[in-house]
């Protein structure tokens, strides 16, 4: 059974309004990535926290969610910054994760 599989859309849907949360706290403050993405997965990881006490995932899953949206995360961000900085796809530097993700599409 998939009981954790709406826990995680909700959050994946949940990302771009956090994301806006962090970039309005942190505006204007040079150097802030680090404490935007730690305010985008400390809201994540509250709600892997509800969901364990509430039964509806367990503590393995509530990581692996918490893990793989900080990646999620990662990738929107940089999304956000290659298209405000008008720059060419080529000129990103992405992840690790992010580059294994496009040399290796689902189902490919």
């Amino acid at each position: 059974m998939l009981a954790w599989l709406p826990l995680l859309l909700q959050i994946i849907g949940m990302l771009p309004g956090l994301i806006r949360g962090a970039e309005l706290a942190f505006s204007g403050k040079p150097g802030s990535g680090q404490a935007k993405k730690d305010l985008v997965m400390d809201a994540v990881k509250v709600g892997t926290a509800v969901a364990q006490n509430l039964g509806t995932i367990d503590t393995t899953t509530g990581s692996l969610i918490n893990t793989n949206v900080g990646q999620v995360v990662d990738s929107m961000v940089t999304t956000i910054n290659a298209v405000a900085k008008g720059r060419d796809w080529a000129a990103v530097e992405l992840t690790p994760a992010q580059q294994f993700a496009l040399d290796h599409p689902p189902g490919s």
